[in-house]
């Protein structure tokens, strides 16, 4: 996989399936199955895949629609995770990236989803292995975070206090986060293909989108988690300092809400993000190279 947030620390891995946005409740699989139903009885969809996989959160609400789950991913951690907290006897997971699916038949899977992790793919190399394993008119699903006009921050941070400005100060912290992030959620490449709707082939003219809010509460306590969750280099300690980011995001943070409550680690906060999930079918007549 390319360069990106990485996860080799197991307590990255377990912060990851505590503190990030969940997809259980939310419709999504059903939405995407829907799509995917459209075309060819149900019967004749058996296999499903999620490449870059994490600590399973896709991969499991994909269960109950599919015979087979494969869920991939570079990360042993991540890998360790997923399966630690997966019962689906039909899920299977794999440590690989999803640029070399040699394990994987042509035209043999049914529904390719990607779950906030096509930023940190060799595109071009994930596409071509992508059509080789679907089937004719199968579907590749990218889910992205539909990032708010204007903001920097992918997601909202708020509190229960009713008060506005308040809630706008804490998004603004929020937003110096990715300000002072190493490794940019979505780059210049996977940002043109969101924005535009563009197909990863021509051939890949037929597509669906549809969008989906998903929230975290909880206190500071939570906040700091989401921070821990964002991978290895976002926990190692500042140059020269005592301190990591989250534990820094977390001073500053205390710091606002002090100004508010007496006991400013346990006032109410939501984080909020839309995430975005674009489907795109497979042609009938497209034979895999």
């Amino acid at each position: 996989m390319a360069t990106g947030i990485h996860f080799e620390d197991i307590m990255t891995s377990l912060a990851y399936e505590q503190w990030r946005f969940k997809y259980e409740g939310l419709g999504m699989a059903e939405k995407m199955v829907s799509y995917l139903y459209s075309k060819l009885p149900k019967d004749q969809y058996t296999i499903a895949l999620d490449v870059g996989c994490g600590t399973g959160f896709m991969t499991r609400v994909l269960a109950p629609h599919f015979s087979r789950v494969i869920g991939v991913d570079c990360s042993p951690c991540q890998i360790k995770v997923a399966r630690d907290n997966t019962e689906d006897k039909n899920v299977t997971y794999r440590e690989a990236g999803g640029e070399n699916l040699d394990f994987v038949s042509d035209g043999s899977v049914d529904l390719i989803v990607v779950a906030l992790a096509i930023s940190y793919l060799e595109k071009d190399r994930f596409f071509a292995e992508a059509d080789r394993v679907l089937k004719r008119e199968g579907c590749l699903a990218m889910v992205t975070y539909d990032q708010p006009g204007g903001q920097l921050s992918f997601c909202t941070l708020s509190t229960d206090t009713g008060d506005r400005e308040l809630d706008k100060r804490c998004q603004l912290l929020n937003e110096r986060i990715i300000v002072e992030h190493d490794v940019p959620y979505m780059d210049v490449a996977t940002e043109r293909l969101v924005r535009t709707n563009r197909p990863p082939s021509p051939r890949y003219s037929e597509f669906n989108r549809f969008t989906v809010e998903a929230e975290l509460r909880g206190d500071s306590d939570m906040f700091v988690g989401y921070l821990r969750s964002q991978g290895d280099h976002f926990n190692r300690k500042i140059e020269g300092g005592t301190e990591n980011k989250p534990e820094i995001f977390r001073k500053r943070l205390l710091q606002l809400l002090s100004e508010v409550s007496p006991s400013p680690e346990t006032v109410g906060l939501k984080l909020t993000a839309e995430i975005c999930c674009t489907i795109y079918r497979k042609p009938r007549g497209v034979i895999s190279a």
